[in-house]
């Protein structure tokens, strides 16, 4: 039922005029936006900022108060309906849509019971090992990783191998990497 109606949704049409992206910044402009046809509840009400690139941007409300929608909005879930995105300069509308790709991490997270080295390239099947340990590296879990009998072989879950909620958190974080 349900999956059939999501794999039966066409994808949103883009223009396709913009292939590359030479910077990342993504500016909210006076966006506007519902989950319902009749704009009656808006998950968000005119807002604006800009994230920058390299720089940390923090989300930070109170359940409900729009946080996973700003993120979703980014790689074009759904469009706004008042207002722009923008991603390096162009309207994301304007961005091919195989070039937003975002990688989410949220508070619950899972791990699959495979090594952690494979855990971590789950992100990225294609990426080496080094790749992969820079990637840990970068998430801050490279040293607890080392530290483990294993180390990047370790297979979590098996033999009481298990994690902090922190720890986890930090391996898909190397994931998302």
């Amino acid at each position: 039922g349900q999956v059939n109606d999501i794999l039966a949704t066409p994808p949103i049409a883009d223009s396709g005029t913009v292939k590359t992206l030479g910077d990342h910044t993504v500016s909210f402009e006076d966006v506007c936006f519902s989950y319902t046809e009749d704009d009656t509840q808006r998950a968000l009400a005119h807002v604006s900022f800009t994230a920058k690139p390299g720089k940390l941007t923090a989300l930070v409300g109170p359940s409900g108060s729009g946080k996973t929608t700003i993120a979703q909005l980014i790689p074009r879930f759904w469009d706004v309906q008042e207002g722009r995105i923008t991603i390096g300069g162009p309207d994301g509308r304007e961005i091919e849509n195989a070039i937003l790709r975002l990688s989410f991490v949220f508070q619950a997270v899972f791990l699959f019971q495979k090594s952690i080295l494979e855990n971590i390239k789950i992100g990225r099947e294609d990426a080496s090992d080094g790749e992969a340990i820079a990637a840990a590296r970068a998430a801050m879990c490279h040293d607890f990783i080392t530290a483990l009998p294993d180390g990047y072989h370790t297979v979590f879950g098996k033999a009481g191998t298990h994690f902090s909620g922190g720890e986890m958190q930090r391996i898909v974080i190397a994931r998302a990497i």
